[in-house]
Order: structure tokens, then sequence, then C-alpha cells
């Protein structure tokens, strides 16, 4: 599963120069001889795409998940979906399938860091106050899916590049909550603070 950086049939490219046989023949020799087949999928078909820069806006799918006979009929549900692609150029891939692990369930945690913001008091108090309604990455997750299906858009581009600076903003405050998480599992596990 990945960028193989290559498109497999005619209908993978979009607003660009046709495919040529050219193009296709040495991937599709490569999965036919490593036999090699698609999984299932859903969400946006083109998993690449210039993001709007230029006119038109070029897509392709050059993102995938593979698989032999073998890993085909022993996760006959597995499903990839492919997701907005956030921050990237490239659609971000999410392989599900049912694997039966005999687990209970996580118990809720918070980060001592947060409870010492002078404003988390008050953001709690009107988080529970407040009706929920959806999430707002579902938000983005939209307005990123409107440019894909309508190239010419300048208004939803512009949408697009304003969520993507608020996506920004958030994956920053949790790259700061996964440093602190894993700086304490490091300490737990016997490591030295330098």
């Amino acid at each position: 599963m990945g960028d193989f950086n290559s498109i497999l049939l005619s209908g993978d490219k979009e607003n660009a120069n046709p495919v040529t046989d050219a193009e296709t023949r040495d991937f599709e020799a490569c999965l036919d001889r490593a036999a090699l087949y698609e999984l299932k999928s859903c969400g946006h078909f083109f998993s690449w795409s210039n993001k709007g820069q230029g006119n038109p806006r070029i897509s392709s799918r050059i993102n995938r998940a593979l698989g032999n006979k073998v890993w085909h009929s022993g996760f006959t549900d597995a499903v990839v979906d492919y997701i907005n692609p956030g921050l990237s150029d490239h659609s971000l891939l999410l392989m599900t399938c049912t694997i039966n692990l005999n687990s209970g369930s996580r118990p809720f945690k918070i980060f001592n860091y947060m409870a010492y913001h002078p404003s988390f008091l008050k953001v709690v108090q009107k988080g529970w106050e407040v009706e929920y309604q959806g999430s707002s990455i579902k938000d983005v997750g939209k307005v990123q899916t409107q440019p894909a299906a309508n190239h010419t858009d300048v208004t939803k581009k512009s949408t697009d590049k304003e969520c993507i600076d608020k996506l920004k903003k958030f994956l920053h405050v949790q790259e700061s909550s996964y440093r602190k998480k894993s700086r304490i599992q490091w300490l737990q596990a016997g490591g030295l603070e330098l």
C-alpha cells in the first residue's frame, strides 16, 4: 500500500495529457508478474492532485493498496478508504478489516498539562453547553471534497486553503501532545532525561 508514482489505467488521470500505453505498460506487467490485485476501495478515486495550482486541477490515481490471492482470501472484508489529503497532495489510504482481538475498551485519558491552560475551565464549560452537531475535522473533509469535484471553482480553492491553515494549527497542537506522551513513556521505560 502506498505511492507507486505510476498509473495503471487510462482513466487514472484527469485534466492532463491523454494516457499512453507506454505509461501503463511497466506497472501493469509488474503487477501481473507479482500476481497482485487492488483491494476494494471507497472514498476519492483520485489519490493525488496538484491542489488546484494551475488551471485546471490535475488529478491522478497513483496511490494503491494491493494484495495477492492468499491475502485477498484471508481478508475478504478488507476495504481501503481514500480519504481527504489534509496538508498533503496525496490522499491518505486507510485500510480497515475485521481482526478479532479479545481486549476490553480503553479508559478515557487527559493530559495534565491541558488543565494548566488559563482558559481550560472556560473551554470545558462552554463545550458542555454546546449541542453536538458534528466535528470540525469532518467540515474540513467536506471542503476538501468540493474542489476535487469541481476543479475550476476559485472560491472553493480559497476555502480549501483556509481549512488547510486551520488544520496545520491543530496538527501542531496534536504534535505537542504526542511529544509529551512519548517523553512520559520513555521515562517510564527507564530512559534518562538529558
